[in-house]
C-alpha cells in the first residue's frame, strides 16, 4: 500500500527540485566568497570592455563634431578623462555585479535550504516507515 503523507512529500520535492533547476548548483558546488569575487573578476574584463566602446563612440563623436584641432592640451584631457572616467565606472559596474551576485547566490541558498528540508522530511517518513515496519514484524513474530 502506497503511504499518501510519502507520496505528498516527494511529489513537492520533485516539484520544488524542477522549479529550481540549476539555480541552487551554485549555493551547493561554490562558496559565496568565491561565487561574488569571479562574478567581480569578470566584471573587471567586461567593463573594461564596455567602457573602452564607450569612450572611443563618445571621442569619435567630439572629434567629428566639436573638437576640430587636437592639441596636445586636447589630447591630455581626453586622457585624464579616460582615467577618472574609467575608475569611476569600473568601481560603480563592479559593485553592481558584485551585489547582483550576492543577491543570487542567496536565492540558490534559500531554495537550497528548502530543498533539503524537504529532503529531511522525506527521510524522517522513511524512518518512519520503517520503525512502523520493524515493529509489525515484531508483533507478527511474537504472536
Amino acid at each position: 500500500m502506497l503511504n499518501v503523507d510519502r507520496l505528498r512529500v516527494m511529489t513537492r520535492l520533485a516539484m520544488q527540485e524542477e522549479k529550481t533547476g540549476d539555480d541552487c548548483a551554485a549555493a551547493e558546488n561554490i562558496a559565496r566568497r568565491d561565487y561574488v569575487s569571479f562574478h567581480g573578476a569578470i566584471a573587471v574584463f567586461v567593463g573594461t570592455l564596455l567602457y573602452v566602446l564607450i569612450y572611443v563612440g563618445v571621442v569619435c563623436a567630439l572629434i567629428f563634431s566639436v573638437i576640430y584641432a587636437l592639441t596636445e592640451n586636447t589630447i591630455f584631457m581626453l586622457l585624464l578623462a579616460f582615467f577618472i572616467g574609467y575608475a569611476a565606472f569600473l568601481l560603480f559596474f563592479i559593485l553592481l555585479v558584485r551585489r547582483s551576485a550576492w543577491r543570487r547566490y542567496n536565492a540558490a541558498d534559500e531554495k537550497l535550504k528548502a530543498l533539503t528540508e524537504l529532503d529531511d522530511e522525506l527521510l524522517a517518513q522513511y524512518g518512519r516507515e520503517e520503525q512502523e515496519h520493524i515493529h509489525d514484524s515484531i508483533y507478527e513474530i511474537s504472536e
